[in-house]
């Protein structure tokens, strides 16, 4: 029978604080500090979907699930968050602070340790697991016409690399807000490998 069961947990964000009934299992995780107790979110996180992935095993349904992993927008710069080589943290319209890793696990259909470089967007998501549950092309076309998003279901079963139709984004407000509310905003317009970003500041 098909299931659909959304994880979603608040953890690892702010309040930064070490989890209830936290056991670290010996693991030094320095919990006086800020990145030690984020630390201890991210590991209570992956202890708590390994009690979801066990009961999948149990139940025999372990290799033909797909299980998507993705995260909130970009590392905290106060946290020593590596973002590698992209530029930016959170909070910002730079890739590190947009990009996040997207993880998909389906042993029955999907080849161990590939990667695609296509563009996917959270909004992608439902239009492609309604693909992969086989709809007709009808239904998706309806699915379609009513949100932004596509069906990505090709690059979770190959290495193509898919288009993506131009992405906007939007930052509105700061702490230090000013008086002309058009300067607070913050944009970033995305078609291919380009992307055009407006910093704070009245620059049209």
């Amino acid at each position: 029978v098909p299931y659909f069961v959304n994880f979603w947990p608040l953890t690892p964000h702010k309040p930064i604080s070490v989890p209830r009934n936290f056991v670290d299992d010996g693991i030094d995780f320095q919990l006086d500090t800020e990145r030690g107790r984020m630390m201890a979110m991210l590991y209570q996180v992956d202890r708590d979907i390994g009690r979801i992935i066990q009961v999948l095993i149990d139940q025999g349904l372990f290799e033909n699930t797909l299980i998507l992993i993705s995260s909130d927008n970009g590392g905290l710069a106060s946290n020593r968050h590596p973002n590698a080589a992209l530029r930016g943290s959170k909070s910002t319209l730079f890739e590190g602070g947009l990009a996040v890793p997207l993880i998909a696990h389906w042993p029955a259909s999907i080849p161990a340790q590939s990667q695609n470089e296509s563009l996917v967007m959270s909004y992608d998501l439902l239009p492609t697991l309604v693909d992969f549950n086989q709809p007709s092309d009808d239904a998706l076309a309806q699915l379609h016409n009513r949100i932004d998003g596509r069906s990505k279901a090709d690059a979770f079963l190959s290495t193509t690399t898919l288009p993506h139709e131009p992405v906007l984004w939007e930052i509105s407000g700061s702490p230090t807000r000013s008086p002309d509310g058009r300067a607070d905003r913050n944009l970033a317009f995305r078609k291919g490998a380009y992307k055009l970003i407006k910093i704070r500041g009245r620059n049209e």
